[in-house]
């Protein structure tokens, strides 16, 4: 950025930041568990005025299991954040220095069953809830001088949850067929308010 020749990049900045693992482990022949995590931190500064930062965060567990000759289980849980930041602060205009925030959130559960009747045809039913959680945004002053004035938007949840079936058989080489049914339902969860 330094080489770019315009005065708000040189006087600009990046950072990421990347940090993943994985684990996998099995309990005798009939259970493996795998373990996943994931951060990333980035920030990027436009000509010392704006400052932007996002981060994430996932993270999940997974766990398979037999059951029989025929018959699997998986189940998975999983939950994921993101945050964004902006901060505003101009260096002749203190009284307009602020700080924006907002969020999402996202927690995810399923289970499922497989069942083989035969090495051509496979069954697989079981059930899924994912938590939605938004923070559309909250702003606020930064430092005594601001007269920026402070405001949140109201924080949404909701909570959809699912279950289903489905049938993938394979009729030659070349053609197989998956049918399946899903019912879904959401909630709302706690209050707010709707504009009409």
């Amino acid at each position: 950025l330094n080489h770019i020749p315009s005065k708000d990049l040189m006087n600009s900045a990046a950072g990421f930041n990347d940090l993943t693992g994985l684990l996998n482990f099995a309990i005798g022949s009939k259970n493996r568990f795998t373990l996943f995590g994931y951060r990333s931190f980035d920030r990027f500064s436009f000509g010392g005025e704006t400052d932007y930062e996002y981060a994430n965060i996932l993270g999940s567990f997974r766990w398979n299991s037999v059951l029989g000759p025929r018959l699997s289980s998986t189940l998975i849980a999983g939950i994921s954040l993101y945050d964004y930041q902006v901060k505003e602060v101009p260096d002749l205009r203190e009284f307009l220095h602020l700080q924006m925030n907002s969020d999402i959130q996202y927690k995810m559960f399923k289970w499922y069953l497989s069942y083989y009747p035969r090495t051509s045809h496979n069954i697989e039913f079981g059930i899924n809830a994912i938590e939605y959680g938004f923070e559309p945004g909250m702003l606020k002053p930064l430092g005594e001088a601001s007269t920026v004035q402070p405001k949140t938007i109201d924080r949404e949840r909701g909570l959809e949850l699912a279950a289903f079936i489905s049938d993938d058989i394979t009729l030659t080489d070349r053609i197989s067929v998956e049918l399946g049914l899903r019912y879904s339902h959401f909630l709302q969860l706690g209050s707010s308010t709707v504009y009409k």
